[in-house]
């Protein structure tokens, strides 16, 4: 009995758990919180909610050495991202470096807006992958804080 109980009291606190990372608003979107890892994909807003803070990957440069290919430079990706807290707005300009192919602080530069510094982790999809060929959506991993 005790051990049914003690089953029951765990799936519980799981489940809350779960529930803590990623809200759902009204309208069914995904709301996420500073410090997370934000998968951003273009033209599509993501929402800060405790900030009042969205951001919207909206353009990239691509110029890195696709994979398995023999580059004299690794090249890079620059990447604009729209910041918006309650009609203000400012547009960060961030460089994910060639030859990076993970999700690591030094494949991408770091930018401030309007009190907040945006991380690029990385730019999807890398040239000269699958993903690449097969026309996957423009994506961008980055990590929002708050501070320059």
């Amino acid at each position: 009995m005790k051990f049914l109980l003690f089953s029951l009291l765990l799936l519980s606190g799981v489940g809350l758990l779960d529930k803590c990372d990623k809200k759902k608003t009204d309208a069914g979107e995904n709301v996420y919180a500073l410090g997370d890892t934000l998968n951003l994909i273009r033209d599509e807003p993501l929402l800060l909610a405790n900030e009042k803070l969205s951001l919207t990957f909206q353009d990239k440069a691509e110029s890195r050495c696709p994979k398995y290919t023999n580059c004299i430079r690794a090249g890079e990706a620059f990447i604009s991202i729209l910041v918006d807290q309650e009609s203000k707005q400012e547009t960060v300009r961030l460089e994910a470096k060639g030859n990076c192919l993970t999700d690591h602080d030094n494949c991408g530069t770091a930018a401030s807006a309007l009190g907040y510094k945006v991380q690029l982790l990385n730019a999807y999809p890398y040239p000269g992958t699958q993903d690449a060929d097969d026309n996957q959506k423009d994506l961008v991993r980055v990590i929002v804080t708050k501070g320059p």
